[in-house]
């Protein structure tokens, strides 16, 4: 086998050790890159790395927010020195003299600067992951804070002597939908108790208050676009009320006065309407499936076109009533 020249030697050597460097390098990259990217979508990353930059900076007496982002700068950096020093130990070559020799020491200098300044970029970006989600986190826990703020000021509202002040909580809370849809249910709740607490049924004829029907029609509202099943309006004065488009599956509304109420589109599938007032009650398309209308007074009622698929009408009174062909037998 013929001799290689030394200078042939060495330079192959370089050229071997440059390109191992090079491949280490992205590998390196690639790894931190990845890790960034889970810091920056994955939720339990982001908690685990957080709850350590925040369990430094506690250890360390930081109270300000600098404090806290220098934290989350030395966990991150942390993690990528480990990184960096796992690559180190896992891509290390023989050198000429016959020991080992790392693949950061066979970068040139200009291959070390772009790693470095590519480290510094993906820690900058872990950085900013973290303070991009505890910024997130306040704006939502002020949000938070002022969805409670408008609750307080409706809810003092509706507790007033005055019907005037009364009437002006109940749009009040229905902008607390607008703002936080997810609180509907809670909303809904509410104003279904304002409207048993300010109309409850006696045994006399009753006539609904301006208060009361702004409730009225505020819950028709809320219903149609989000729903609120399972709605509790037991015993209340209801009658004449307008309920177009309502979603009151589940409702109870036992004992409740719906004389000469008029329901169009509602959804009332599983209502309990156990003896409820329905004298001269209009449901037009409407479902009253498998609601239980046990004992209720549907005298004049006109229920045509309403479905009454399983529905209960034992003991109620259906003198005079119009049922559709499918209405069971009371």
């Amino acid at each position: 086998m013929r001799d290689v020249h030394p200078a042939w030697s060495r330079k192959r050597e370089t050229a071997e050790r440059s390109k191992r460097a090079r491949r280490v390098a992205r590998r390196v990259l690639l790894a931190l890159a990845l890790l960034a990217l889970a810091v920056a979508l994955a939720p339990p990353g982001v908690v685990l790395l957080r709850h350590v930059a925040e369990g430094l900076a506690a250890f360390l007496g930081a109270k300000t927010s600098r404090g806290r982002d220098l934290a989350a700068l030395v966990v991150a950096a942390s993690v990528v020195g480990v990184l960096l020093w796992l690559a180190a130990r896992r891509f290390r070559e023989p050198a000429a003299s016959g020991g080992r020799r790392s693949a950061w020491t066979s970068m040139s200098v200009s291959e070390r600067t772009s790693l470095i300044t590519s480290v510094t970029a993906v820690v900058a970006l872990i950085v900013t992951a973290l303070s991009v989600r505890a910024t997130l986190e306040q704006v939502e826990l002020s949000a938070r804070g002022q969805v409670n703020d408008r609750y307080d000021k409706a809810l003092g509202q509706l507790a007033s002597d005055k019907p005037e002040v009364r009437v002006g909580g109940v749009p009040a809370l229905e902008r607390v939908v607008a703002d936080a849809p997810d609180e509907v249910g809670v909303v809904a709740g509410l104003i279904a108790a304002f409207i048993r607490s300010n109309a409850p049924r006696r045994d006399r004829p009753c006539a609904s208050a301006d208060d009361v029907r702004v409730a009225v029609s505020a819950l028709s509202r809320l219903t149609i676009y989000h729903g609120a099943p399972g709605l509790d309006l037991r015993n209340s004065c209801l009658s004449g009320a307008s309920w177009h488009m309502v979603y009151l599956a589940g409702a109870d509304l036992s004992g409740a006065d719906l004389g000469g109420a008029r329901f169009s589109n509602a959804e009332l599938r599983y209502a309990r309407f156990v003896g409820a007032n329905l004298d001269g009650a209009v449901f037009a398309e409407s479902s009253l499936a498998h609601a239980d209308l046990s004992g209720a007074s549907l005298r004049g009622a006109d229920l045509t076109g309403t479905d009454l698929i399983g529905a209960v009408l034992g003991g109620a009174d259906v003198a005079q009533a119009r049922l559709p062909a499918n209405a069971p037998a009371p």
